[in-house]
């Protein structure tokens, strides 16, 4: 007798319950997750948050419930009352929603501290992590990594977002036996340009460059790449240039080295757009083979080759949002696989770098914020033990004056005695127990 082996899509719809996921942050991203998981088969959503409770309603009427099947929930006992009711729940609590019954728990919110409390909360209670969060797994998503699996379940970061998408290009690479020589991504980066600090948090977070590190820290820390310097080279380059420009530099790139992360600038100099719009939002990643099959396959069926075949440029051109996030959800509930799970050990973090010249008793506040911004780098026993990550910087006061430009370290700082991700961070490396 021939046994068949369901396809991911049957064994959804086959289901005797529906896959049960709870989301925090109804922003954009955070809003497309809730609105698609509701045209998802055999998936539900059982409650969203956010710190305006209305925006998290208005997700849950986006996603086709009426209001008078959405619960604004104040208190646990409420919320829990309204789930056995058979009512979606909208919380300005997020941590009620790891009490609640659901699979999987979406992180669609952009705050290292919370996102590092909300995840172990999570864990510890047998929930599948999918993180957006890319903020806070920088630099504490290796110790949540291996205490979900302690826990028998999975903490990933989520397709759709740029850092699992490009895992995914590295994982399909390696498997076939190339080399991966650089995985990046394209990105907007305008040079002369003042950060406007009455924007979102997220938009100066890419304006001071802070955002493009964290993503790119993101696939070192789960690929094992590294950045070739600190801060990476991130060039503005055409399509046609990157495979020679990404090269080592005895061949005329500007690479000390392979197996590096990096991001391409889509703007000129002068801010002008030199790659398509249909590639501004896309991954990628330069794969090499000696197999001469592999080059000949290349040129056969036109993909992007450097002069003997031997290097090839793959690439996915768009990253789909919260809108591809219920497959990274699917994969960790059903077949207990992360899209994007970081080493247990991290190769590299984003560490904080002063804005301006800042003042004894100023107090930190992190990425987006208007005293500190964020750079790549290679860890290193020296680095962990003297400079401050960017996922620390925030709610921490200065005791020492810093430059502008200057990297900030852990003498400067009065460190915080009740900050979780202080001590998760701590628990990473080794200094604490949990």
């Amino acid at each position: 007798m021939i046994s068949t082996v369901p396809s991911m899509y049957q064994k959804l719809i086959a289901r005797e319950k529906p896959i049960l996921v709870s989301v925090v942050g109804a922003g954009e991203f955070g809003r497309q997750v809730v609105t698609q998981i509701s045209y998802v088969p055999n998936m539900e959503i059982v409650g969203v948050a956010d710190h305006d409770l209305e925006t998290a309603v208005s997700a849950l009427l986006m996603s086709g419930y009426k209001e008078d099947e959405i619960c604004r929930a104040e208190t646990l006992e409420e919320a829990k009352q309204a789930v056995e009711n058979g009512k979606k729940v909208a919380v300005r609590d997020a941590m009620m929603l790891c009490e609640l019954p659901a699979d999987a728990l979406c992180d669609c919110t952009g705050s290292p501290p919370f996102g590092a409390k909300f995840a172990y909360e999570g864990i510890i209670r047998k929930k599948h992590l999918i993180v957006i969060n890319i903020e806070s797994t920088v630099s504490v998503g290796c110790a949540l990594s291996r205490i979900a699996q302690e826990n028998g379940v999975v903490y990933t970061t989520a397709d759709g977002d740029q850092p699992s998408l490009i895992a995914g290009l590295y994982e399909w690479a390696k498997c076939l036996g190339m080399e991966v020589d650089v995985a990046g991504k394209w990105t907007t980066i305008k040079t002369n340009v003042e950060s406007d600090l009455t924007q979102k948090r997220t938009k100066i977070g890419y304006a001071d460059g802070s955002k493009n590190q964290v993503e790119m820290c993101c696939v070192a820390n789960i690929t094992g790449l590294v950045p070739d310097v600190k801060g990476m080279h991130c060039p503005s380059l055409t399509f046609d240039q990157i495979l020679s420009t990404f090269d080592l530099e005895e061949k005329g790139g500007i690479l000390k080295k392979h197996g590096v992360v990096d991001a391409i600038n889509c703007l000129d100099s002068e801010n002008r757009f030199i790659v398509p719009k249909e590639l501004r939002g896309g991954v990628f990643v330069i794969a090499s083979c000696e197999n001469r099959d592999f080059s000949s396959a290349a040129r056969t069926k036109h993909i992007v080759t450097n002069a003997d075949g031997s290097r090839v440029l793959l690439y996915r051109p768009y990253h789909f949002v919260g809108i591809e996030t219920p497959m990274s959800i699917i994969r960790a509930v059903m077949y207990g696989e992360a899209t994007g799970a970081p080493l247990p050990t991290p190769v590299a973090d984003v560490y904080a770098v002063a804005k301006r010249d800042l003042q004894v008793g100023e107090t930190l506040d992190g990425i987006g914020g208007a005293t500190v911004r964020g750079e790549m780098e290679v860890c290193t026993p020296e680095k962990i033990a003297t400079r401050i990550p960017l996922a620390l910087a925030e709610n921490v006061v200065l005791k020492k004056p810093v430059r502008e430009g200057e990297d900030l370290t852990f003498d400067m700082i009065e460190e915080p005695n009740d900050s979780f991700i202080w001590k998760l961070y701590k628990y990473q490396i080794g200094e604490c127990t949990l």
